[in-house]
C-alpha cells in the first residue's frame, strides 16, 4: 500500500479538482465551446458512420479538418473519449484526463530526479493548478503540456 499513494493521491486529487463533473456539470468557456465541442461532434458523427472527416464544410466556408493542428482530431485519447462520451462530456474528461497526466508526469519526473515521495506529490499537484485548469480549456496546449 505503501507503494501506490502517491498514485491514489493523484486519483483523488483529479476527482476533487473536476469534481463538477459527478454534479453533472461541464466546461464551457471560449474555445472549448466554440471550436472543440462543436469539432468533435463532427468527428463523431463522422467516425460512426464510418467516414474518415478529412474536410469540414461548416467552419467558415469549409476547412480541412483532419490538417488542422489545434485541433488534434485523431489523438486518440481525445477519439476515444469523444466516442464513448459524446462530445460535450469527452472533452470535459479530457482536460481531467490531462491534468492526472501532467501531474503523474510531474511526480515521476520529480522522483527520477531524486526527490522524496513527498515532495514529488507537491511537484504532481502542477495539474491541479489554476494555470493548468486554464490551459486546458485549450486541448492542443493541454495535452502538449501534459
Amino acid at each position: 500500500m505503501k507503494r501506490w499513494w502517491p498514485a491514489l493521491a493523484m486519483l483523488a486529487a483529479t476527482a476533487f479538482t473536476y469534481r463538477f463533473l459527478w454534479h453533472g456539470m461541464l466546461q464551457a468557456p471560449k474555445d472549448l465551446f466554440r471550436l472543440f465541442i462543436p469539432e468533435s461532434a463532427y468527428l463523431r458523427e463522422r467516425l460512426l458512420q464510418g467516414e474518415l472527416p478529412l474536410w469540414n464544410p461548416y467552419a467558415r466556408l469549409g476547412q480541412p479538418f483532419l490538417a488542422t493542428l489545434y485541433t488534434q482530431v485523431l489523438y486518440p485519447p481525445r477519439a476515444a473519449l469523444v466516442i464513448a462520451f459524446g462530445p460535450a462530456w469527452g472533452m470535459n474528461l479530457l482536460i481531467a484526463f490531462h491534468a492526472a497526466v501532467a501531474s503523474t508526469g510531474a511526480y515521476l519526473a520529480a522522483r527520477r530526479l531524486g526527490a522524496q515521495r513527498s515532495t514529488a506529490l507537491l511537484a504532481g499537484l502542477y495539474g491541479f493548478t489554476p494555470m493548468f485548469n486554464r490551459l486546458g480549456q485549450a486541448q492542443h496546449v493541454a495535452s502538449a503540456a501534459a
